[in-house]
């Protein structure tokens, strides 16, 4: 068992037990929606609407009703695309960087930061799409056989890079946060008085039972899925700079893109992250679970973030400057002077400037500035992007083909349309099921809450009560009940040491040591990666360049026809891809978890409050002596009951 000193600030509030935690956490999902919410689903429905009718409105008489021209032929949808991306690159870095650092403040905000990342990269895909100007058609961007002679994508493309990145990320992103959620449904499933939903969290939580084997092989795939997640972070990113920074044109062409264009994602994403987190915690009356201890580091992060970004603008106006490139320079001119100077301002000020703020603690631990500022920082972050494509297309090298770009009606349409369907969906998604991982802030219950008190002593909890007797055990398992994880862990140790057979271990959160307990032996999860992985990365390589050099070989840019380093990005996503997909069906088969499947609970109040050891006997071990052992460990170690399971 860990202990937190008594002088870091605890990460939950209130003197509680499991059980409030679970009530708490579950209030929202199981009452009927406030009229606040209604009024807000109401506001994002009409504006997803609006996406609705301008998208209708481009399908059916084109691309043309957008503000482009013929200098300036990427502007709005392609800002909204990056930003969009960028704002979910927060909850990989949540969910799975700070997962791997072991860092406890992530448990209240990791779900949000994951759901989040599922519906931005959703509104992020519907801007390629839509600018193809016949979406219908979009599956010609997928390397599938066709007649076309064969016609097979330019895998050397980063356009075609950024397709399977995005794909990748968002299907990883999908697993990491649906099997993360699944504990927390199987709680849901077991609360709920209503037959629907019952049946909706049954198909949903996939007979989550938290027995020892399932948490075992859990934990274990949410560090593969982290380990895969985290180079994502910067591969995404990297790979939606490189649509820009591989052209030739002033402003894109910059080798400081990649690193620059990952920091300014993941900034952009903790401050929406910020953003949401500060409107649950209020609406949901959440504040002993996101306490202001997570909101001033959530602070420290945009401060880090915002300063780097800042070192980058920097460092682009300084390079324009020492390489005495005429038109690299003129750029940063234009953008300090130019017709677009207070939307370069504006950034620089939102930025650069305003986190510099979260230096002084008052303003870091402030609800309002925090709300304020953080609005403003995904204000600022929206018009980086705009300024970096508009700005470097409106002045090329023809001042005869000079113009000014202004978004037409049905282009800010589009961007209100995904802001509506972002919040929609997230608004939803926090109706019914938890916005806070019941199960993570139980795992960290003990060391990191009020509940802990001096140098680590924990509060005394209540005696056991009194214990059953039977009569008849033949045939018999018997349940051995717990309210609390130490007086478990006390109880396994003196039943193995006495060689009671332990047939298995049902809890509402993963606890360490158990396993070394009862010797469980170690999944095959990451040999499983491993080799799906290694499947991925030959599958690709080996397909790309059997296209480019056999059976469609084009001269792309004078590149020979094996450019095998083209090959590495979309290797890499595949490897990624194929590795997250084998542990996610394989920890579902090995733990016989499937759509509708029954739960093996012993008890239906073990997923979310109780510890259940499960003890088997044999005809010949039944004699009053050992059952007499057994209830005298189970009182000593502050069993609050036992119950006899009638069949094996």
């Amino acid at each position: 068992m860990k202990f937190v000193s008594h002088l870091r600030e605890p990460l939950i509030l209130g003197v509680k037990n499991y059980k409030q935690v679970t009530d708490d956490l579950c209030v929202n999902v199981e009452s009927k929606p406030g009229k606040y919410w209604y009024i807000a689903i109401g506001i994002s429905l009409s504006a997803f609407l609006i996406g609705v009718i301008s998208s209708f409105i481009t399908i059916y008489e084109g691309i043309g009703t957008w503000g482009l021209n013929k200098t300036v032929n990427w502007a709005m949808d392609i800002t909204n695309f990056v930003w969009w991306i960028g704002i979910g690159h927060a909850g990989t870095f949540i969910s799975a960087i700070l997962l791997i650092l072991k860092q406890r403040w992530r448990t209240a905000v990791s779900r949000t930061a994951e759901a989040m990342t599922i519906f931005a990269v959703m509104c992020a895909g519907f801007f390629p799409l839509i600018h193809m100007g016949r979406p219908w058609l979009f599956f010609y961007i997928i390397p599938y056989p066709n007649t076309r002679g064969p016609l097979w994508v330019n895998f050397n493309s980063a356009l075609v890079w950024d397709f399977f990145a995005i794909f990748t990320y968002f299907t990883v992103s999908l697993l990491f946060w649906y099997t993360g959620l699944i504990p927390d449904i199987a709680t849901l499933r077991d609360r709920t008085k209503s037959r629907l939903r019952r049946f909706v969290y049954n198909v949903l939580s996939f007979g989550w039972s938290g027995s020892l084997k399932q948490w075992h092989r859990h934990e274990v795939l949410s560090t593969i899925l982290a380990g895969l997640a985290t180079p994502l972070v910067v591969s995404v990113h990297s790979i939606v700079s490189l649509d820009f920074a591989t052209s030739v044109i002033p402003g894109w062409h910059s080798t400081i893109f990649p690193p620059y264009f990952v920091i300014g994602a993941i900034f952009s994403g903790f401050a929406m992250v910020q953003t949401l987190v500060i409107v649950m915690r209020k609406v949901f009356k959440l504040e002993n679970y996101i306490t202001l201890k997570h909101i001033e580091t959530m602070n420290k992060m945009l401060l880090l973030t915002g300063s780097l970004v800042g070192i980058a603008y920097f460092t682009e106006i300084f390079m324009a400057w020492y390489s005495n490139n005429p038109y690299e320079f003129s750029v940063v001119l234009n953008r300090i002077k130019g017709p677009y100077r207070w939307l370069y301002w504006l950034m620089l000020l939102f930025n650069a400037v305003l986190p510099q703020f979260f230096w002084l603690k008052r303003v870091r631990t402030s609800i309002l500035s925090t709300f304020i500022i953080s609005i403003l920082i995904n204000v600022g972050m929206w018009l980086e992007r705009f300024v970096i494509i508009v700005t470097s297309l409106h002045r090329d090298y023809l001042p005869s083909s000079w113009t000014i770009y202004i978004p037409s009606v049905v282009e800010i349409g589009l961007f209100v349309g995904t802001l509506g369907f972002f919040f929609t969906a997230f608004l939803i998604f926090a109706k019914f099921f938890p916005v806070v991982s019941i199960a993570e802030i139980k795992s960290i219950f003990k060391v990191s809450s009020e509940v802990v008190k001096g140098d680590g002593e924990l509060v005394k909890d209540n005696k056991p009560v009194e214990l059953p007797r039977f009569s008849s055990f033949r045939g018999q398992q018997f349940m051995i009940i717990y309210n609390d994880e130490n007086k478990l862990i006390e109880g396994l140790k003196k039943f193995v040491s006495l060689n009671f057979k332990v047939v298995d271990v049902f809890t509402p959160f993963h606890i360490h040591g158990i396993d070394e307990i009862l010797n469980l032996k170690k999944t095959r999860l990451p040999k499983v990666a491993f080799f799906a992985g290694s499947i991925g990365a030959v599958t690709g390589f080996v397909f790309q360049s059997w296209v480019h050099a056999l059976d469609w070989p084009m001269n792309f840019g004078g590149k020979p026809y094996f450019s095998f380093l083209s090959f590495i990005p979309i290797t890499f996503e595949l490897t990624v891809l194929f590795s997250a997909l084998a542990s996610v069906f394989s920890f579902f088969f090995r733990s016989e978890l499937f759509p509708g499947a029954k739960s093996r609970n012993p008890i239906i109040d073990d997923t979310g409050d109780k510890f259940v050891v499960l003890i088997d006997f044999d005809e010949f071990s039944l004699r009053r002596e050992i059952i007499d052992k057994l209830y005298g460990i189970a009182f000593e170690t502050g069993a609050i009951e036992i119950k006899i399971k009638q069949e094996k």
